[in-house]
């Protein structure tokens, strides 16, 4: 009979363990997804994404992200898709080629 409570305990801190470390999973998972949505992102390329144009935007974020996407960071790329006519604006881009 002593032996059941044992295992009966055992398997109780096991569930709980395991439920526990799931929950701390999820919560990690939707914690990475709620800080890609706070960087903005006006257009996505082939070539690179543009951020912003607002030169008082905190990058901080921006870079990061644009490192986590493996490009190059630039505080005044083009706005436009590359061999597009546009007007010259600088824009917080992150660049891949």
């Amino acid at each position: 009979m002593e032996n059941r409570r044992g295992f009966s305990k055992s398997l109780l801190m096991i569930i709980v363990l395991g439920g526990t470390m799931a929950g701390a999973f999820w919560y990690i998972q939707n914690d990475k997804d709620t800080n890609k949505q706070k960087v903005p992102v006006q257009a996505t390329y082939k070539t690179h994404i543009v951020y912003t144009t607002d030169a008082k935007a905190d990058v901080t974020l921006l870079k990061i992200d644009c490192s986590t996407r493996g490009g190059a960071f630039n505080t005044c790329g083009s706005t436009c898709e590359r061999d597009k006519i546009c007007a010259a604006v600088c824009a917080y881009t992150c660049e891949f080629e």
